[in-house]
Formats: structure tokens, sequence, C-alpha cells
């Protein structure tokens, strides 16, 4: 991970001193409805979840750039299931509850850009990229403790998603931009590893992320 981010940086800083108008940076943020299989059955419920990243682009040829940064992605998932208490009157076990999932992670994406003009101030922006998901925290909460509590990491391993992205571009002036985004994100591997349980003698299936739909802003300067 060091090394990846030790290349990034290389990088930037030395084709800055070659071309300084060719270099531009973004902020991106984007939101979006994330769900998981973690019942293993189906899918649970869209939670919102965000994500926040600082990218470098190097102008190749005329609108059509290469890309890639560094950045924070927390999806949360949620789901219900019901559940017969040993005592009907016991109210500590209720017949329905409610899990919340937190998935923390460093991103690290590589990028391919290409703006099409509509006017000397709008264009539409199109985007293919891939990025590397490195999980850092785990949390869970649920009605019947409400405290966000962590849980073992050691099944889960980078995640890589592709992603397609449009939307509607905006000339600020002549080094700022502003961009509406729309991204569809697709699993390319698992969120986590399955596994085997000894105590139900049973294959438990590799944890799996819904392809999701992300909208956010876009802040650009060209250097």
């Amino acid at each position: 991970m060091k090394k990846t981010l030790l290349i990034l940086f290389f990088l930037f800083t030395a084709s800055y001193s070659f071309g300084q108008n060719k270099w531009s940076i973004q902020l991106s943020t984007l939101t979006g409805g994330f769900s998981d299989n973690w019942n293993r059955t189906q899918y649970s419920q869209a939670t919102l979840s965000y994500s926040v990243q600082l990218s470098g682009y190097y102008n190749l040829h005329k609108g059509l750039k290469i890309g890639a940064g560094v950045g924070y992605l927390m999806n949360r998932s949620g789901y219900k299931f019901t559940v017969t208490p040993i005592d009907e009157l016991d109210p500590v076990w209720p017949n329905e509850i409610t899990v919340k999932i937190k998935y923390a992670y460093l991103t690290v994406p590589l990028k391919v850009k290409y703006d099409f003009n509509l006017s000397d101030k709008f264009y539409i922006p199109a985007e293919v990229n891939g990025i590397f998901n490195f999980n850092i925290s785990n949390k869970s909460a649920s009605s019947t403790n409400n405290s966000w509590r962590s849980f073992d990491m050691d099944t889960y391993h980078p995640v890589i998603t592709s992603g397609l992205s449009t939307g509607l571009g905006y000339r600020l002036n002549e080094k700022m931009k502003l961009e509406v985004a729309l991204d569809y994100s697709i699993y390319l591997t698992p969120i986590g590893k399955g596994y085997y349980s000894k105590a139900s003698n049973y294959y438990i299936p590799a944890l799996k992320g819904k392809n999701t739909v992300w909208g956010g802003l876009n802040l650009s300067y060209n250097f």
C-alpha cells in the first residue's frame, strides 16, 4: 500500500515540472445506495453511503486525460430478520431485529476521462475507472444493542471495482470547472471471502456487494 502511494506521489511531482498546463486536480464527492448479501440469500435494502476522492489528471490530447488519486469510501448496509424468542414475554428479544453495518475503505482510483464540448462553457464528461478499495475497518450495530462494535477483518481483502461515469460540466473560468456526476460502480471481486463453518458444518459463501449508482459533484482546477 505504501509503495502504491509513493509511486502516485512520484508521478505527480515528477511530471508536474514537465508541463504545468497539462495537469489538473479534482475533488469528488459521491453518495449512493449500497447493499450487500450479508445473510447470503438476498441483498439487503440499499443504504446511503458516500465517497470522497482527490485525483490528479494529465491531459494527453484535447480533452483526453488519464488520472489517479486517493480517497475514502464508507459503505453502509442494513437488514432485518425475525427471531423466535425463548420467552415471548421477554421484551429484550423482539420478534424483529435490525442490523446496521459499516465498511470503511482507503481507495486508490485509476481513471481515463474525455470531455465532449457542447459550448465554450458546457461539456459532457465521460470516464472509465478502476478502483482498489483497501478495507480499514468494519463495524456493526443492532436494535438489541445500539453501540457500534468492530468485527473481525481477517476474512476481508482489497475489493476491486470498475465504474462508468458521466454528467454535465460547466467551466467557471479558465482554471476551474464544476461537474454534476452520475457514476455506475461494478464489483469485480467479493467484499469478503467464503469460509467453512465447523460449528454448522456448512460452507459460508463469499460476501458480495451489489453494483451501485452514485451521484455527486466534482470540482477541478487546471494548472
